[in-house]
């Protein structure tokens, strides 16, 4: 039986990314506005029209000083609700312009003209994640490996490296993040990766 067969989780593959500010407007691009006021925090955002928005288009939200780049997350666009990959940082109103960039332009920096990073969804992917059984870890470290609390299946994808993390939303006995060790192919016959998985608290 394939290992597809078994997948029923949604795996949210999350990583730390640099804030762009934005480059130019796209020609014919959205052009629309907010109409709902949208909280500090908030990776969800309600238009006017999502008609020209598409997963993976960079959009401004606000003007002047309340401008905030984001891009359209994989499967964002849900009617008139548009998901981003990273929360918004600045409180919006309703009103405010929504307009599609072609591209995020340079970094935002902060007052040490350091890039300012904020945690960005790149991928959404079906899969599995399973605790491992005590004997299991305690077998397995007593020969000095580290394998982490769970295991973790899905298709290959280059978003899974270990400088990302998986968030898993539902069930909510298994909600939460889990830590990439390692993304192993399994068996080397390259139609599934068997993630090695440490359950964050």
């Amino acid at each position: 039986m394939p290992i597809q067969s078994r997948y029923r989780h949604t795996l949210v593959v999350k990583r730390m990314a640099p804030v762009g500010i934005g480059g130019a407007e796209t020609v014919g691009g959205a052009n629309t506005t907010l109409t709902a006021d949208v909280a500090v925090g908030s990776s969800a955002i309600t238009v006017a029209s999502a008609a020209s928005v598409a997963p993976g288009d960079w959009l401004r939200v606000g003007d002047a000083d309340e401008r905030e780049v984001r891009q359209v997350a994989p499967g964002g666009v849900a009617g008139l609700i548009v998901t981003l990959t990273a929360a918004l940082m600045l409180a919006h109103d309703t009103g405010d312009v929504v307009r599609e960039l072609d591209d995020d332009g340079l970094p935002l920096l902060d007052d040490y003209n350091q890039p300012v990073f904020a945690p960005t969804t790149v991928a959404s992917v079906p899969g599995l994640i399973q605790p491992r059984s005590a004997r299991e870890v305690a077998l397995t470290s007593q020969g000095g490996a580290v394998i982490g609390s769970h295991v973790g299946y899905c298709d290959p994808t280059s978003a899974l490296t270990t400088d990302a993390w998986i968030e898993l939303l539902s069930p909510a006995d298994m909600a939460g993040r889990y830590d990439i060790l390692s993304r192993p192919d399994a068996a080397g016959l390259s139609h599934h990766l068997e993630l090695a998985l440490q359950a964050v608290t």
